[in-house]
């Protein structure tokens, strides 16, 4: 038997009290318990499986633990029915979709389900998981493929020697997006005063180290050093397994890294600048 619990309209006070809260006098339900201890709040809830207690909330919202294990399922049209159990549209304002977030185990869930009629059963489709792996997209499961990381920094860029040593001076500024194992950096660094070094110039301080394959990378800015001639196009070369990139310049016209020569300090423009945007994978 259902329990209803009823609270009046409105009330005064003079000489006698009407009642406000919980009693057969009350003139609209505003609370109902039915027999399996199931919750509901301007509505009578649905029929929920025993495994279940919930409160249900108004035409189609519920927050439902399970009895007999960690679960808690904060849903949107749906039900887990007692008799079929199984999940089931609540369709209180007809034909309309589902959607349920479940936690469990340390482990988040986010399910959708296309619109259906009351009492029907639900396909729930997984669109997203986050465990101790990361977060996992369309119902997949391995953790190689979960994104873990997510982040926006800043970096310092310095044009020197592969030691950092014998640097261009200069405005520097440089910033970073890494999704994953993917790292999206930017910078430009100007060049002012003059740098008589004839080692190979270095952009240094990535904010990761890369995988162990090497990248090549479009180099822009007035002082990047060559082109000597049409041919010729300026590349940051990043090694493998390198935080660092070395300025290079090749000949669009040579096979393999045959046409490929170091840029020096000394042949780097000054008053110019060296900048780049790129992506690379860190391990």
């Amino acid at each position: 038997m259902a329990t209803i619990i009823q609270g009046s309209a409105d009330s005064t006070f003079g000489g006698t009290i009407e009642s406000t809260g919980i009693d057969d006098n009350a003139t609209s339900t505003a609370i109902t318990i039915d027999a399996n201890e199931n919750v509901g709040i301007g509505t009578t809830p649905e029929s929920w499986n025993s495994g279940w207690k919930t409160l249900q909330i108004g035409d189609g919202a519920s927050i439902a633990g399970r009895t007999v294990a960690g679960n808690v399922d904060i849903s949107s049209n749906a039900y887990r029915d007692l008799t079929d159990n199984r999940w089931e549209y609540i369709g209180a304002n007809g034909s309309e979709e589902a959607a349920k977030y479940t936690q469990f185990d340390g482990t988040h869930v986010f399910y959708t389900a296309p619109a259906g009629s009351a009492d029907s059963a639900i396909t729930f489709s997984t669109k997203a998981t986050i465990d101790t792996d990361g977060l996992k997209f369309n119902g997949d499961t391995a953790a190689a493929n979960a994104l873990d990381d997510f982040e926006e920094g800043t970096w310092t860029p310095i044009l020197g020697d592969s030691a950092g040593n014998n640097t261009w001076s200069g405005t520097a500024s440089g910033s970073y997006v890494k999704i994953g194992k993917a790292v999206m950096c930017t910078f430009h660094k100007g060049t002012s005063g003059s740098n008589s070094s004839s080692s190979t110039a270095h952009i240094k301080g990535l904010p990761f180290t890369s995988t162990a394959v090497y990248y090549k990378f479009h180099c822009g800015g007035r002082g990047c050093g060559g082109p000597t001639s049409g041919t010729w196009v300026t590349n940051l070369y990043m090694p493998a397994s390198s935080n660092y990139l070395q300025i290079q310049e090749e000949d669009r016209n040579a096979g393999g890294g045959a046409g490929t020569n170091a840029i020096q300090l000394n042949e780097v423009k000054t008053d110019g600048s060296v900048s780049s945007t790129f992506w690379y994978y860190t391990s």
